[in-house]
């Protein structure tokens, strides 16, 4: 028994020896295994424990949400870019067994603690008031590398280890097309070599954003199957209007887009990222200027109304013929068709048509043109002026949130456009249209045409130059921020006389008595179609010169086409774009049909005039 005891102190001494002796070797082991890498950035592990822990970190819970926008209360301190996951509430369900409903990327961070996303991906439903709002967790890490051989590449390999030693799940990817889960939150991993250096970057796969980025200075030899940055397609992801987005792919803002599905039951909408195709025309037998599509009676039917010089046409469907049923004659004149725009501003559910219109006028020593503009409502099958002789360009366009203002800007001699632009109300007491001081979000913006707010930031607005350019300002400073890689081309279809600027002479004895100018194009945003803003990018132009033996045309080749652009990223990309038309693209508007949305283009060619319907 002694024997035993002393045999069994000597077992024990020799096992806890042992013990030691492994966990000083497991503890070299492992501590060698968590030591920073040569091969590797120091910070890249630490980046994805601070931004995706290993379970969901509740932050707030939906507020309220309109389209695609949610808005949140956080006091966790947040920047805009960074994604968050919404949760699917269930009753009775712990937060850790929420399925994940939809991503979301803050744009613009409010006052108080008020955060505004943007749905970027549906995984299961869109997200709705009560929902909780999280941290994603121990997200899907997409490795992509361009090292040939990458079995044995020892950094590619030690980051595979070192990522499944931290718990997360990585998907290699082949090729250069990514097809992800789309139930789980996740991201992109590059890790790319070059001579000399590595590069590693964490990629959003809904928004394109480059999340982090390193490069470590590497000595080994690399071969490579692909160079350092080459573009992996991203996917398609369904949205809160229930279509297809691609996210923005690592280009410059304004490529081609990717051509059209092989299938019709593929072919997307203009909603999102996606080329059109025409599917309808119909011949018009007037000169229309321009062109609005609107409910004038609240029947649930779009009305189709059509701008000319001397009056407005308006269409409808009958069956499948496209007919007129309207005509609407000015008194007075003659006039010069400029803008046409449509809203309900008295608030009766029935819209009223905005109506800018010019008169020549010819004085001693300079011609010009005054405007002469005029309000209308739709009442017992007929057009009833509720203002008219308004000496301001008018305008529609939709704000942060989607609402319908009405504005108005004054007309100079030299300068076309003059003093403030002017929000324009009802007042109910007098039955009539009234001025309610500057619109502030336009506040020193030149034109009332050539503006538009961005739905994700109250601080930045996006301007159509004359140079047919896009810009975006930071209005707090009114500093110039980004300018577009795109020139739009010069819309040249709607010409009026304005006094010269200044007093020149032909041939050095006939005093310029005028100067042809150009009406812009309509540049609207839709905050129903993913706050994206649509404009013409004309291939085609017709302007008119004016010489000693009169007013010659010039007309451009090419073809036009519509286009849809955003903000994204502290970028100004092209969304979407249309199949080019050799016709030019006079007008264009929105309508709901029974087949789903979509957009009819006023065109001229040849023949006349013609709208064509696109999905």
């Amino acid at each position: 028994m002694i024997e035993r005891r002393q045999r069994g102190r000597i077992e024990q001494k020799s096992l806890s020896f042992l013990t030691v002796f492994l966990w000083l070797i497991v503890s070299s082991i492992s501590g060698r295994a968590l030591a920073a890498s040569p091969s590797l950035p120091d910070d890249l592990l630490s980046y994805l424990d601070l931004h995706f822990p290993k379970s969901y970190q509740v932050i707030s819970h939906v507020s309220e949400k309109h389209g695609s926008r949610v808005v949140f209360n956080t006091t966790i301190k947040l920047t805009r870019g960074n994604e968050l996951i919404v949760l699917k509430q269930e009753k009775n369900v712990p937060t850790y067994l929420l399925h994940q409903a939809s991503v979301i990327r803050v744009e613009a961070i409010l006052e108080k603690g008020k955060i505004l996303a943007q749905e970027m991906a549906i995984l299961s439903r869109e997200a709705q008031r009560g929902d909780p709002v999280a941290i994603p967790a121990s997200p899907v890490i997409y490795l992509y590398t361009n090292i040939q051989h990458k079995e044995i590449f020892k950094p590619y390999t030690e980051l595979i280890q070192k990522l499944l030693a931290k718990g997360f799940e990585v998907v290699e990817v082949t090729g250069t097309i990514l097809e992800p889960r789309t139930d789980r939150y996740g991201i992109l991993l590059r890790l790319e070599g070059a001579p000399g250096y590595l590069a590693f970057r964490i990629q959003s796969i809904y928004s394109g954003d480059t999340l982090y980025f390193a490069n470590k200075e590497y000595t080994g030899k690399i071969a490579t199957i692909a160079p350092v940055g080459t573009k992996i397609t991203l996917p398609y992801w369904k949205t809160t209007t229930g279509l297809y987005a691609q996210a923005p792919k690592q280009q410059p803002a304004f490529t081609t887009p990717p051509p059209a599905a092989p299938g019709p039951e593929k072919q997307r909408s203009f909603q999102k990222a996606q080329p059109a195709t025409i599917t309808n025309q119909y011949r018009l037998n007037k000169a229309f200027k321009r062109m609005v599509v609107c409910n004038l009676d609240n029947d649930g039917r779009p009305d189709f109304v059509f701008l000319r010089d001397d009056g407005i046409d308006v269409y409808n469907f009958e069956g499948q013929r496209f007919a007129e049923t309207l005509s609407f004659a000015f008194t007075g004149g003659p006039f010069t068709a400029l803008h046409l725009h449509a809203m309900d501003i008295n608030g009766d559910g029935d819209d009223e048509l905005f109506v800018t219109l010019g008169m020549h006028l010819i004085l001693d020593d300079f011609e010009d043109t005054e405007l002469s503009s005029m309000i209308l409502e739709y009442v017992n099958h007929n057009f009833h002026v509720i203002a008219d002789d308004m000496p301001y360009y008018l305008r529609v366009i939709e704000d942060r949130s989607g609402n319908k203002v009405a504005l108005a800007q004054s007309k100079g001699q030299k300068e076309l456009y003059k003093g403030e632009i002017l929000q324009l109300v009802w007042d109910s007491n007098a039955n009539s249209i009234r001025e309610a001081g500057e619109y502030s979000p336009a506040h020193d913006v030149y034109s009332i045409y050539q503006f538009n707010l961005i739905p994700e930031d109250p601080d930045r607005i996006m301007i159509l130059e004359p140079s047919n350019e896009l810009q975006v300002y930071y209005t707090p400073t009114e500093a110039p921020e980004v300018i577009s890689d795109k020139n739009y081309g010069f819309y040249a279809e709607i010409p009026f006389i304005a006094a010269p600027k200044q007093e020149r002479y032909i041939g050095g004895f006939t005093k310029q008595q005028y100067r042809t100018v150009y009406a812009p194009r309509r540049f609207v945003l839709k905050n129903d179609y993913d706050g994206q803003m649509f404009l013409i990018d004309k291939g085609t132009s017709q302007i008119s010169v004016t010489s000693p033996i009169g007013t010659l045309l010039q007309t451009s080749k090419g073809e036009d086409s519509l286009v849809g652009v955003k903000w994204i990223s502290g970028q100004i990309r092209e969304t979407w774009r249309s199949e080019s038309i050799a016709k030019r693209i006079i007008d264009f508007g929105f309508v709901k049909l029974l087949q789903g949305d979509k957009i009819v283009l006023l065109l001229k060619d040849k023949r006349g005039y013609s709208i064509e319907i696109i999905q």
